[in-house]
């Protein structure tokens, strides 16, 4: 597995720290529960492949994240070093995890 970033806003950050600890259960009008989703971006990089830089996202988010549900691929983009060859394959994924309930 390549190199791990954990890279969002200054907000994101923040709303990480706060969403993880957040508990809450909603209820529908039928009084059925209603699930609740934060969005995170996450970055992972390796010198490998797309893939192994999506799964070093993934991997590193789970650590310290329960309830990963989607993962989706948002940007994707390489490091070039002077001779021109590729030195680092970057993914930007966007992770969903559920809300607690109480």
């Amino acid at each position: 597995m390549g190199e791990v970033g954990l890279l969002c806003l200054p907000r994101c950050r923040s709303a990480l720290r706060e969403s993880v600890g957040a508990t809450r259960t909603y209820t529908s009008k039928e009084g059925e529960p209603v699930s609740a989703y934060k969005i995170i971006s996450v970055v992972g990089t390796s010198s490998k492949s797309f893939e192994d830089a999506a799964q070093s996202a993934v991997t590193a988010a789970a650590k310290s994240l329960r309830d990963l549900r989607i993962a989706q691929v948002r940007e994707m983009d390489v490091t070039v070093d002077k001779k021109g060859k590729i030195s680092s394959f970057r993914c930007r994924v966007d992770l969903s995890f559920k809300y607690e309930g109480v």
